[in-house]
């Protein structure tokens, strides 16, 4: 129905755009979360390196104030020992040197080979700076080899104080760049160290780490390389560390694949919910509009079933009063007039004839054997005549239902010995429940429901018949069910329709006789295929329970 689809197009619109906002500003701000927090720890990591720079510098000055005092050195003849000693010892170290304080060599060793080129620029400068800092560090000089190496003095001094000499040297930096290689930095995140002419002096590269020449300077595609800075105040050296921008929000690109996805199965659901919605609308709206249409083409027996207690409920409850006062009003206007007519001008024929064969009867004046059973057959036919005038009578008669409290088992044996003698070769068998079971009901119509249920199960062919009484679900129950020819499946639904018959010689009546007495009496009636075989009736009627009882069922 073209309501569903705009009920679903709705529906589905209404959650999707809340959810569609919620997700932007989701997204929007994971991202921003993200993408700060990555950078923080980015910048973590650069300064953890940075202060790994600086405990470098200070094992050096640690090992450097050990050294100043150390006898060997001041030792004439076991100073070059010491020295070649703390060579092969001290990766860090390129070159040693003893010097007077006037700046004359006393004592030089290289790791690779004798050094030619001049410590210091300004011997005195750096003396000055030594005696304030104890260690002095010099700018960073590039060894004959290509390497980057830092220049150190420190003063070597007596036990009592008085400086005696000399202790400087090389520092190899490309023992630094070997530990800032182990550092943990991070996936492909690169360390790099700049002195303050912005020289790179140490760098973690591992393709580069023992390379002869200098690294390019600057880092390579910057565009897509993310970079943090920390300063060592030392020697105002700055570290730097880059990271490819893919691996540093690597996890905002997952998060925001997970949120996509988690928005998608929401969508998802948002539009399942909306067809069950629209569907669950729509059922009882298609079920009141084909009762409307059955309306419409004169038909008043569709069931508005499924319905909820809602408004659309109340709807269908409006919808099933309006059924029977226009099925009421139809019966009435339409067909009324014509049954009363009938039923009038055949029911006083059919009595005069009964009353003419009541007295041949009585007389019996010279009837032999076969005259007797004609007349038999005249009462039979009489009786059955009258049932059907009594039906049409019925049917245009609309009058409050006469309740009254009855013994149901007491009325159906009534009911079926009254229907004596049943056709040839039918067995008729009443099984009743309990004895004192009494319901509420219109004994009038149902006695005639019941002759109806079997004379329809007589007409069906069968040949053999079961009424049987009981306690159901707190109802008083009766069931006619016989192994006849059973239901056609294709008039199934208009069998309770009046004047709707299947037999050459039916009237139709019998059927909705038996429904309407049936929901008169406040009870309900199906009629439905036995799985073995023939058809069952089931009328269901309420209980007389005493004041403050119940039901055993």
């Amino acid at each position: 129905m073209k309501i569903a689809r705009k009920l679903s197009l709705t529906f589905l619109a209404g959650s999707l755009f809340p959810l569609a906002i919620v997700g932007g500003v989701l997204l929007r701000e994971a991202n921003r979360s993200l993408r700060g927090a990555a950078l923080d720890h980015q910048k973590q990591a650069v300064e953890k390196a940075a202060e790994q720079v600086s405990e470098y510098l200070d094992e050096i000055r640690r090992l450097l104030g050990v050294l100043r005092g150390s006898a060997d050195l001041q030792s004439p003849d076991r100073r070059s020992a010491a020295l070649e000693s703390v060579l092969n010892n001290g990766p860090m170290f390129s070159e040693l040197a003893l010097l007077d304080l006037s700046g004359r060599e006393i004592e030089r060793l290289s790791r690779f080979r004798a050094g030619e080129s001049t410590l210091f620029s300004d011997l005195s400068l750096a003396l000055q700076e030594a005696r304030k800092r104890e260690v002095y560090f010099g700018p960073v000089q590039t060894s004959d080899s290509g390497y980057p190496v830092l220049p150190f003095c420190t003063l070597m001094e007596t036990r009592n104080g008085a400086p005696m000499g000399v202790l400087a040297g090389r520092l190899n930096l490309l023992d630094l760049s070997a530990r800032l290689h182990r550092a943990d930095a991070g996936k492909d995140a690169l360390l790099h160290v700049y002195d303050s002419q912005k020289r790179r002096v140490a760098h973690s590269s591992a393709q580069d780490l023992f390379a002869r020449t200098d690294p390019p300077e600057g880092l390579v595609d910057p565009e897509k390389r993310l970079e943090a800075r920390a300063i060592v105040p030392e020697l105002n050296w700055t570290v730097v560390l880059d990271q490819p921008e893919s691996v540093v929000f690597a996890m905002v690109g997952t998060l925001r694949t997970r949120i996509l996805w988690g928005l998608m199965a929401a969508g998802t659901v948002a539009f399942l919910l909306s067809v069950l919605v629209a569907r669950s609308l729509v059922r009882p709206l298609s079920t009141i509009y084909r009762a409307v249409d059955d309306l419409s083409r004169g038909e008043f027996n569709t069931r508005l079933t499924g319905v909820a207690r809602d408004e659309i409920g109340a709807v269908a409850a409006r919808l099933r009063d309006a059924q029977r006062v226009l099925e009421a009003k139809v019966r009435q206007s339409t067909v009324g007039l014509l049954v009363h007519r009938v039923g009038h001008d055949l029911r006083q024929p059919l009595a005069a004839i009964r009353e003419s064969a009541a007295v041949i009867k009585r007389h019996n004046v010279g009837l032999d054997d076969t005259a007797q059973k004609h007349l038999g057959l005249i009462d039979l036919e009489i009786e059955s005549g009258m049932e059907s005038v009594e039906d049409l009578l019925t049917l245009g008669r609309e009058r409050p239902p006469h309740l009254t409290v009855v013994n149901l088992n007491a009325m159906v044996r009534e009911c079926v010995e009254r229907m004596r003698p049943w056709p040839t070769g039918v067995d008729v068998a009443v099984m009743p429940g309990d004895e004192t079971m009494t319901c509420v009901l219109d004994v009038d119509e149902i006695r005639r429901a019941i002759r109806n249920g079997l004379r329809n199960a007589f007409e069906s062919g069968a040949t053999r018949v079961a009424v049987t009484t009981e306690k159901r679900a707190g109802r008083g129950c009766l069931r006619v069910e016989d192994n006849g020819r059973g239901l056609p499946e294709s008039v199934r639904g208009r069998l309770f329709s009046d004047f709707f018959t299947t037999k050459s010689n039916g009237t139709g009546l019998g059927l909705g006789i038996i429904q309407r007495a049936g929901e008169r009496s406040g009870g309900t009636v199906a009629l439905e295929n036995n799985p073995t075989g023939g058809a069952v009736l089931t009328l269901t009627f309420p209980l007389d329970l005493p004041p403050g009882g119940h039901s055993n069922e």
